[in-house]
Order: structure tokens, then sequence, then C-alpha cells
């Protein structure tokens, strides 16, 4: 556990009357012994300044489930690796209050609002933490919730985190779940795209779901006729669904050939975006024999390795930080702008250099900064 959460922690079991068990807690902690922990637990409920910590090892498995729940709540977006460790090990006895943590937020709007709520109140992530746990412990009653959060524009970034752990660890389990989700609802299509995207990754490393995937994709794309002739309506043609684009792209990452003239139709009817995966010509490259292998259809995701390259990321972003306020100070020049926004989990190696955004952040629905005069998420903004 941080230690600068360590109040979060008590302060939780103390509102809960778990005055005992938080002073035990404090003692697993930090090694002080019973009057220290007792100084602190009091100096904490009075509302007083509680006595400074000393940095040491903290033994997770000694947490008791209550307080792994607890740490894992307030963690911020970098909980100790040994933090998640201890949760895998108790799928049984932490799904009850993991499921709690991951509906928490869903109200949250994390597209739209700022989020430094999330730096000041350090829970912001524990619907993100929860949810990974739940995706490694296969758990099929948190299905329906992921369904419900990923059809809500406001919980879209959640995909960011969730596109992997998803797929991977429910394979088969997930697919009904995925499948209900490809029906648009309120025009607003990203859930059916992002559950076109993991429908393929599971197909990709489940063969068993091949056909199954393919079929249901394959009912969201227009027909051809008896001439062989697309059948659109005009305002297909004139505003065609962005699915059609990410259906085509699976069924290339499938090699799914049968497609081959339904997809051709839709290329010359000019109502797929090439900026997904080129052109029909680029399309066709992809099912020759010596073509490279779908992006990830090799991928495994681990939710340790994730977590360590996460907090190794944040440690250089705060190494970076401290040496360009040391360099600041040196030219006496030195500016208070603030924390530095991190993303989600980051898949790249820990040794890239941290990103930090020049310009203000784009919203799915604002105009492309390209200036090619598209939205945004219709433009350089499409996942993928």
């Amino acid at each position: 556990m941080e230690y600068p959460i360590l109040d979060k922690l008590v302060q939780a079991m103390l509102e809960q009357g778990h005055r005992i068990e938080a002073v035990k807690q404090v003692r697993r902690a930090t090694g002080w012994g019973l009057s220290e922990s007792k100084d602190y637990v009091d100096a904490l409920a009075s509302g007083e300044d509680a006595p400074l910590l000393a940095a040491a090892p903290v033994d997770y498995t000694a947490f008791f489930d209550a307080a792994l729940l607890a740490a894992l709540e307030y963690a911020g977006r970098t909980p100790h690796p040994d933090l998640i460790r201890a949760c895998l090990a108790r799928p049984e006895s932490l799904t009850p209050g993991l499921m709690a943590l991951l509906q928490a937020d869903e109200d949250a709007d994390w597209e739209g609002a700022d989020r430094d709520w999330q730096e000041e109140d350090r829970r912001g992530y524990r619907s993100i933490h929860a949810g990974l746990l739940l995706c490694a412990f296969r758990e099929p009653a948190a299905l329906p919730i992921f369904a419900r959060l990923l059809r809500d524009e406001a919980q879209q970034v959640l995909y960011e985190w969730f596109d992997f752990a998803l797929p991977y660890y429910y394979g088969s389990l997930a697919v009904p779940t995925l499948v209900e989700m490809l029906e648009v609802q309120d025009e607003y299509e990203f859930p059916a795209i992002a559950a076109a995207e993991m429908l393929a990754y599971v197909a990709l490393h489940h063969p068993e779901e091949r056909e199954p995937v393919i079929a249901s994709l394959r009912r969201y794309l227009p027909s051809l006729n008896a001439e062989g002739r697309l059948e659109l309506t005009a305002q297909q043609r004139r505003d065609p669904p962005e699915l059609w684009s990410w259906i085509v792209k699976a069924f290339m990452d499938l090699r799914y050939e049968e497609a081959h003239d339904l997809v051709k139709a839709l290329f010359e009817a000019h109502v797929l975006d090439t900026m997904i995966f080129g052109d029909w010509r680029d399309y066709q490259a992809a099912f020759a024999l010596d073509a490279l292998p779908p992006l990830h259809a090799d991928y495994a995701y681990d939710i340790i390795t994730d977590y360590e390259n996460l907090r190794s990321l944040e440690e250089e972003q705060k190494r970076w930080e401290a040496q360009a306020a040391e360099r600041a100070l040196s030219h006496g020049a030195v500016e208070d702008s603030g924390p530095v926004p991190v993303g989600p989990l980051q898949l790249t190696p820990s040794s890239a250099a941290p990103f930090v955004h020049q310009t203000p952040k784009v919203g799915r629905n604002d105009p492309c900064p390209c200036e090619s005069g598209r939205k945004y998420k219709h433009c350089c903004g499409k996942k993928g």
C-alpha cells in the first residue's frame, strides 16, 4: 500500500466502526507498536494531524478482505502490483465487493468532465481496478455491467482499459453479451464498434467461436441482390454506418474470404472508411499466403504486467517532471502547471519517454485538428 493513502484506508474503516481492525491494519502496514498505532488511529478519528509514517514493505497477503477492498478503492491510478496479486488470490471472497466498486462510478462523466476530481479523489479509478480484477476472475455476473457501462457515452473511455482484458479473460463466455452490444442504440455506434473489435479478438484466440462470431457480424452488413448488386438505401449511401467498416476490418483479421464479393461491392460504393484498413487492394493483400498475421492474433493480456508497466511509466513521468522543474529552477522560471495527465494502461515498453499533450484534449464530436472538416471521431480519432 502507498503510505499517503493509509489514512484514507483507516478513515474508511473507522466510518464502518472497525477501530480495532484499523489499529491492527496500521501495525501490519508500518511495523509500529500497539501504542503508536493507537495514537495514529486516534489522531485520524479526531481530525488531528497523524504521525508521519516510515516507508516499509507492505504484506498485502496479511490484509483481511475489507482492508484489501479499501486499499484498492483508494489506490488511485497506480495500485502496487503486490496489492493486485493479493486480490487475485481471493476471487470468491472479494467478488461481491468488486462488483459494488465496478458500479460505483456509473454516473461519472469520464468523457466530458475535468479529470482533476480523479487526482483529488483517489477513488476515481476504483471501478477500473475492480473491472480488471473481475475480468481476471471471469465473473459472469459482471458481463451485463460491462455492457451497460460501455453503452454509456460518458463512460466510453473505459473501453481503453477493458478492450483486451475483457475478451482475453472471458473468451467464449463474453460472446453472447458482445453480440447483444452490436445492436446500435440511439445512433450511438461506439458500443457496437467496440463489440465488433472484441468479438474479432475472441474469434482469433478461440477458433471454435470463429463461425458464430462471423455470422453475428454479417447480420449488420447490407446484402447483395440476385444480380450481385449492393442493396443500399439513400440514407445508407449518404451516411453509411461506421460499424460497417469495423465489421469488414474484423473479416480481414479473421481472413473470411467468403465475404469478398460483398466487401468489394462496399468498397466500390464508397461506404467504407479506408483510413481503417486501406483500399480494396490493401484488403486483398491481407489474405495473401505471405501476409503478416493480424496485429493482435498472438497478443496475450496479463493484468500484473500491465500494472507493472503502468507503475513504471508513472515513475518515469515523475522523474521527468522533477528534472523539468530543476531545469526551470536553474533558469529562474518556475511555473506550477499541476500534474500532467496520464492515460489508461499503456502497452508500450516502460522505457518509452513520457508523452505530454501540448494541445487541449479534443472531444470525439469536435472538429478534427487536422482541418479535414470531419468530426474527430470520424477522422484522426478513430480507434485502431
